[in-house]
């Protein structure tokens, strides 16, 4: 029977006993009622152990309700349903007196990350565990639920996920979460987004459950940072910055690692190291033969200057085209004589033209 079905029944015969009542009167019924338990007191089919004791109706809602005041003084918030919800039915915990501890009922909910190989999605699997003190770190009580667990294939993948092996200080992608109530303020920041607190596994039960609600017993869900997609509140009540999700932690061979390091940073920086030096080299010949080059002519020169030149020349093979900033130098016989047959040229061009 589940819940939808149990609380429909309880409608149903709410209604009737209404019914009865008006039809009937009070009277009757309470009539009735003596009889019943008269006849379990004599000792009918419905007789108990103890002296005037039947059947010990609601006595597991009874025992509940005292573990949730003693919840309630440690600020820890329980509600309790009905005896026939299937949850209450689950839920065995209950509160030691002597050691003034609860033993309670967990459930831990796995979402394994996808295979980053085959891509493989896993689906959740729920683990609901009972006599869970609640003076130990939620990590061993973690390590001890699995230790428990009949599959061993199942069980061998989750404990290689949460490396419960490893130091506590050594950092997890692993985030330990319960789910916060609909009435939470940070819901109203994003809607469509689940909040959850965040818990810290490392800590006890008893401090871990401070401030936090939950119905019958604790479900306490353990994800992956890469595929969380949530709202995450803390102690305080203060929601976190959850950006961006960082890969998974790998575990491996140290000796295997160090060689895959040296690999990898082996040849960094050498192809940069040479284009540096070609880009270096490039510069120092181009400085170089800016050096040694021969300068090259500034400006064009103007055809009406060398027309006036020309008139006013009887001999072109006299012209000269000379730089202000142009030192006397001694070019040989053989430069004087290239430069008067380039003039002879030019002035042949021009003598054609008319010029």
């Amino acid at each position: 029977m589940n819940d939808y079905v149990f609380l429909e029944d309880v409608g149903r015969k709410v209604e009737e006993w209404g019914r009865d009542i008006v039809r009937n009167g009070i009277a009757r019924r309470e009539e009735k009622g003596r009889a019943i338990r008269g006849e379990s007191m004599r000792g009918g089919s419905t007789r108990g152990r103890g002296r005037g004791r039947g059947r010990t109706y609601g006595h597991g809602q009874e025992k509940r309700n005292f573990l949730a005041m003693q919840l309630g003084l440690r600020d820890i918030d329980m509600d309790v349903l009905p005896s026939g919800m299937e949850r209450a039915r689950r839920n065995k915990s209950s509160w030691d007196s002597k050691k003034k501890q609860a033993n309670l009922t967990l459930e831990f909910i796995f979402q394994l990350p996808s295979n980053p190989i085959t891509k493989q999605k896993y689906e959740p699997l729920s683990l609901i565990t009972d006599n869970n003190a609640w003076d130990r770190t939620v990590k061993q009580l973690i390590h001890t639920s699995l230790k428990s667990k009949k599959r061993q294939e199942s069980r061998e993948a989750i404990a290689d996920w949460l490396s419960l092996e490893d130091d506590e200080s050594i950092p997890s992608s692993v985030l330990c979460l319960m789910k916060c109530p609909r009435g939470h303020d940070s819901l109203t920041l994003e809607a469509g987004r689940q909040a959850y607190y965040k818990l810290d596994w490392t800590k006890k039960m008893s401090l871990v459950l401070r401030h936090k609600h939950f119905v019958e017993f604790p479900t306490i869900l353990l994800v992956d940072e890469s595929a969380f997609d949530g709202i995450l509140v803390d102690e305080d009540g203060a929601v976190e910055e959850f950006c961006e999700h960082r890969p998974k932690r790998l575990k491996l061979d140290p000796t295997l690692a160090k060689k895959t390091l040296s690999t990898l940073v082996g040849g960094y920086g050498s192809e940069d190291e040479e284009e540096d030096a070609n880009t270096l080299g490039l510069l120092d010949q181009y400085s170089e033969s800016e050096e040694d080059g021969e300068p090259s002519m500034e400006g064009d020169v103007d055809e009406e200057e060398i027309r006036d030149v020309l008139a006013n020349t009887s001999n072109p093979n006299e012209i000269v085209v000379a730089d202000e900033d142009e030192e006397d130098l001694d070019w040989g016989d053989e430069e004087i004589a290239e430069d008067e047959a380039t003039l002879a040229s030019l002035s042949a061009v021009l003598q054609k033209r008319g010029v």
